[in-house]
């Protein structure tokens, strides 16, 4: 039978966490929110500019001051080793053998390495990184993911051998950035500046986005009647592919006098996927965030700020760190 009080199902888990290492940092925060005791042994001085995104990171966490009893997961740098823990997390940038095992890398060295950063921005300009710590994240979202696999092996008794869990950012940002790939294979090379996939629209207020078919055209059309766009070269998929651009811009025309809400509750409502793209002061002001108990207060210098919680939830409920009040 559930209960539906925890919200806490990692509670009898001890972690250390080594270095300042971004992505073992966010794996030992994804221990901590589902209620683990994570201990870390930081290296070197904190520097005031990122303050807010350590406090961010180490919510929840402890000083090591001496090594526990029992360590069920130790998140290690690559050459590190820790024989008292069950499972050992090594983080790397380029993983441990082959021609680049030396090399130093970081956030946006494994979005250029893993061939993700090829793919952003202007066709005629430098490449764009994806903002923020998108590798280093999605590395820590992977190291813990493979830390659970190797406990839960383990538990089960068939996993005596899964007490060593390493991961490199370079296979991060590749195992995310599979399209390049899959598309190259098939004779179909993605260029940078291509916009056939989803569109990002202008409109009164701000930018919507949306993602039609060839047969949701109609609905389109239905919500977005202009002559123009029921006109050659946009009367046909090919056409509207061909002339992306061209289409853009016509389709700004016709939403330059519309919100947001009124694009998205009408796209909604024809079937076709769109919403609004939000900036920061709306996702803090989000009515659906809100509902979802989503985000959560947190302390940085005295100022209250807001942090994403943990996106799970059990019996509808979501872990809150131990740092939060409950």
């Amino acid at each position: 039978m559930t209960n539906p009080t925890i919200t806490a199902p990692l509670a009898d888990l001890t972690v250390i966490e080594y270095g300042n290492d971004l992505a073992a940092a966010y794996c030992g925060k994804h221990f901590a929110d589902l209620g683990a005791t994570v201990l870390v042994a930081h290296e070197g001085h904190l520097d005031q500019e990122r303050l807010a995104l350590r406090t961010y990171l180490d919510e929840s966490k402890h000083p090591l001051c001496e090594l526990p009893g029992r360590i069920d997961v130790a998140i290690v740098p690559k050459d590190a080793d820790h024989d008292l823990a069950t499972v050992t997390v090594h983080i790397s940038d380029f993983g441990e053998i082959g021609p680049q095992t030396g090399w130093r890398g970081g956030d946006l060295i494994a979005q250029a390495s893993s061939g993700l950063l090829s793919l952003i921005g202007d066709p005629t300009r430098f490449p764009l990184a994806l903002s923020g710590h998108s590798i280093d994240y999605t590395t820590g979202w992977m190291a813990f993911t493979g830390a659970q696999i190797a406990l839960t092996a383990i538990e089960l008794g068939n996993g005596a051998e899964c007490n060593d869990v390493r991961i490199s950012r370079l296979e991060a940002g590749a195992y995310v950035e599979w399209k390049g790939r899959v598309y190259a294979q098939a004779g179909n090379e993605l260029a940078r500046g291509e916009r056939s996939g989803p569109l990002v629209i202008r409109c009164a207020d701000g930018y919507f986005g949306f993602y039609y078919r060839a047969a949701d055209w109609d609905q389109v059309l239905s919500v977005l009647d202009d002559e123009c766009l029921r006109a050659a070269p946009f009367d046909t998929h090919a056409g509207r592919l061909e002339h992306n651009t061209a289409l853009v811009n016509r389709l700004e025309v016709v939403t330059a006098e519309r919100t947001q809400v009124e694009l998205y509750q009408a796209l909604q409502g024809v079937g076709v996927p769109a919403g609004p793209v939000m900036t920061a002061e709306q996702l803090v002001r989000s009515e659906q965030y809100a509902a979802q108990k989503f985000l959560q207060p947190l302390q940085i210098g005295g100022v209250t700020a807001v942090q994403p919680a943990a996106p799970v939830m059990f019996n509808g409920l979501r872990p809150v760190s131990q740092g939060r009040e409950r």
